[in-house]
């Protein structure tokens, strides 16, 4: 069994405390600038959601005044062509009543 060994490369020196402390509090700091980043858009996607939930509150009511407004309107239609088939149906008596008479 050959095997070859080679000596390791410590050309480049080992990380010092100060060195990874440094990265732990960078990390850190990113860390709270990214949570600080989405408690924003969080925030944001609160505030457009709750105007479109308003938004869509005035619709409905508006869609119930229009629709209050057009029963109003239908019934008050069916009430005056009702008032007109019955002046039709009197025209109709006065004139098959002559006939009848004869």
């Amino acid at each position: 069994m050959n095997t070859i060994e080679t000596s390791p490369d410590f050309s480049t020196p080992a990380p010092t405390f100060n060195d990874v402390w440094r990265a732990l509090m960078q990390t850190q700091q990113i860390v709270r600038e990214n949570a600080a980043a989405a408690e924003k858009r969080a925030a944001a996607f609160e505030a457009a959601a709750e105007k479109s939930r308003i938004e869509a509150e005035k619709r409905a009511i508006e869609a119930e005044k229009s629709r209050v407004d057009f029963d109003k309107r239908m019934k008050e239609l069916s009430r005056q062509l009702g008032g007109q088939a019955n002046r039709l149906g009197e025209f109709v008596q006065e004139m098959v009543r002559p006939a009848v008479v004869r």
